[in-house]
């Protein structure tokens, strides 16, 4: 399938491992709409990669659920996810095994794809390791990209690995999404390479790693992971336990401003005006319409500022701009201001700025 704006997913994978039941799954699905994620637009559950057994068939090779486990097969959990609008996801691997050891996809991408195509899963979330030695990824990649637009086409084909082979080949191997553990982090989120914000484009997304929320998680870390997200047009996987997030976790996760940029359905870079690790991130979004970030990565408090010319004003441009903070409240300023914002360490804000036209020697 071709996307046009990046998915969000909860995902099980670090908070149940191979530990996942039918209740676990269909209790994080009840969490998910209950508490407001998949009207926000979290639409893909991942279960990980627990809900398979141990070996193949030993006849037909098939993949064989864990019937134990989800108490049937893998197309009742679809089923069952489908009635709260929720879509599955499962991981997968290009190597032998999967991540917690389970049957691999090598030598068996095509049948693996109809397979779960078949079971209703929507999302492969596809791991790098366990590959054969002097095996070609970037070939095993796009054999399963390949093998699954050929079973569904429906299904979105996701790749996760430590190494930077995606930042040099990534239009070109088939998946639609991109992960690199060097960008996830529960301790604080570093942003990816300027250069990879390039690399978001529909259909061709790079994603900056699951946001993995723990008690010492707090809620500055949260957002400030979420605004990077939304201006790389990151696919957001939340690896939580839903149902034990506070009301404030919740309520950034499925914040409208930062989820009206993440789906800009252009998925247009971000430009980096301002060094790392006090980052400043402009993104246009539309006429006249732009989305600022201002991120501070830093240990010391930092004066961040944005200025009317990074915009494309000029002294005769008769424009002035409208920052509105996505907390609530507006600032305006013309060519020869800026907006500047303090921010602790740690801290981040969002602003929507759209250019007004004057009238006559003042502001409209």
């Amino acid at each position: 399938m071709i996307m046009n704006t990046p998915p969000l997913i909860v995902g099980m994978a670090r908070t149940h491992g191979d530990g996942v039941t039918k209740d676990k799954i269909l209790a994080t699905a009840r969490a998910m709409a209950d508490r407001g994620l998949v009207n926000a637009g979290y639409e893909y559950l991942n279960i990980g990669d627990g809900w398979a057994k141990k070996s193949r068939d030993p006849d037909t090779k098939s993949l064989v659920p864990d019937i134990e486990k989800l108490g049937g097969d893998l197309k009742g959990i679809a089923d069952e996810l489908a009635k709260s609008g929720i879509k599955l996801g499962v991981v997968t691997s290009a190597g032998t095994k999967t991540p917690n050891g389970f049957p691999g996809s090598f030598g068996y991408e095509y049948e693996d794809a109809r397979f779960l195509a078949e079971s209703g899963v929507r999302l492969i979330s596809h791991d790098l390791g366990s590959l054969p030695t002097r095996v070609d990824p970037v070939t095993m990649i796009r054999r399963m990209g390949m093998a699954s637009r050929t079973a569904s086409s429906d299904m979105i084909y996701s790749v996760f690995s430590d190494g930077d082979v995606f930042r040099r080949m990534i239009r070109s191997t088939g998946a639609h999404l991109y992960h690199n553990r060097l960008f996830s982090s529960a301790a604080g989120v570093v942003p990816p390479p300027p250069e990879t914000f390039g690399f978001s484009v529909p259909g061709s997304l790079f994603n900056c790693g699951e946001t993995v929320l723990s008690s010492t998680t707090d809620e500055a870390e949260l957002k400030r992971a979420l605004v990077i997200s939304s201006m790389a047009s990151s696919p957001i996987t939340v690896d939580a336990d839903i149902t034990m997030l506070t009301d404030g976790e919740i309520s950034l996760l499925t914040d409208r401003d930062i989820i009206a940029v993440t789906k800009d359905r252009e998925c247009r870079p971000a430009r980096l005006m301002s060094p790392f690790p006090e980052a400043v991130y402009l993104k246009v979004l539309d006429e006249n319409r732009y989305a600022a970030a201002f991120v501070n990565c830093g240990d010391d408090a930092a004066r961040l500022s944005l200025f009317a010319h990074d915009m494309g004003l000029t002294k005769d441009a008769r424009r002035f701009v409208v920052a509105e903070e996505e907390a609530g409240g507006e600032r305006r300023f013309e060519f020869s201001d800026d907006l500047t914002v303090t921010l602790d360490p740690g801290e981040s804000s969002l602003f929507f700025l759209r250019l007004e036209k004057m009238k006559g020697g003042a502001a409209k």
